[in-house]
């Protein structure tokens, strides 16, 4: 094994024990990274697409508007044209054409790039980061619980950067591995799933971004609002129901009236589970 932010060769420690459906993490003694070893093939076929809950979209868009606040003072005044990776079924693009931002998403989920395109009218490439090669260059990249995800976060680094202009704005967020639920969990944390590789804390994503061109100007753990479903979900994941069900069968839980109805209620809050990271490419 070699890190990938500090190069270290030798110090690694099994990771809390982590059972969540993916039982081999392992930490850096130098650096604190997080990561799956080893990392299971990468494929798009594994996330089964659900139409967005019209109960959800309220929140999103409170959630996005929060978001958006953390990095918009790094964005051109007018006219910003900006990638979002990741984009599922492009309800951030429609987002971000109402602050007057041009936008594209690419999501390699066939169905979810095409209810996008059908329900918001935004722009959705069904197409996987790697196998993207646009024309143009963007003010903006941003990737919204994607960093985590992928395969080599070396390669993802160096392709945002060719994908930027100079001086451009690479934004991120991630979950956040020191938060207080991952401790308590002993490897229960709903992050941990199968193809959830890379965890990280401030002083690793903030080394690996400044090796690899990046400068960041903003760190911090976004206040969301969320559904009274998000926290029931918490809760059974903590208790260890989830690990021992299937993605269909979670998603037939989705599906009962019960969920719906907590799916549908509201609050403000800060897990402080999340980092938003905002930088500029060097």
């Amino acid at each position: 094994m070699r890190c990938i932010v500090c190069g270290n060769l030798e110090r690694f420690h099994r990771y809390l024990g982590a059972t969540r459906r993916h039982p081999s993490y392992w930490r850096c003694g130098d650096c604190n990274l997080v990561f799956a070893h080893p990392i299971p093939d990468i494929t798009y076929d594994h996330y089964p697409f659900s139409p967005l809950d019209p109960a959800e979209v309220e929140s999103r868009f409170a959630n996005y508007e929060f978001r958006y606040r953390g990095f918009e003072p790094w964005l051109p005044r007018s006219g910003a044209h900006l990638l979002d990776v990741g984009a599922y079924t492009g309800l951030f693009l429609h987002f971000l054409s109402s602050k007057g931002i041009h936008a594209v998403g690419i999501e390699p989920c066939a169905d979810a790039a095409a209810y996008g395109r059908q329900h918001f009218g935004v722009e959705i490439l069904p197409v996987a980061y790697e196998h993207y090669e646009p024309d143009r260059t963007f003010d903006a990249v941003t990737m919204f619980n994607v960093f985590e995800h992928v395969r080599d976060p070396l390669w993802v680094l160096e392709r945002t950067r060719s994908l930027l202009s100079p001086g451009g704005l690479f934004v991120m967020e991630i979950p956040y591995i020191h938060h207080r639920l991952c401790k308590w969990s002993s490897g229960l944390w709903h992050h941990f799933e199968m193809w959830h590789n890379w965890f990280y804390d401030p002083f690793s994503i903030e080394m690996f971004l400044d090796k690899n061109g990046f400068s960041i100007h903003r760190r911090t753990f976004p206040t969301k609002v969320v559904t009274v479903a998000r926290i029931f979900d918490a809760l059974l994941t903590l208790s260890g129901v989830y690990s021992k069900i299937s993605p269909s069968q979670y998603h037939k839980v989705r599906n009962t009236s019960l969920y719906k109805v907590i799916n549908s209620k509201q609050i403000k809050l800060n897990f402080l589970d999340y980092m938003l990271l905002v930088s500029t490419k060097n």
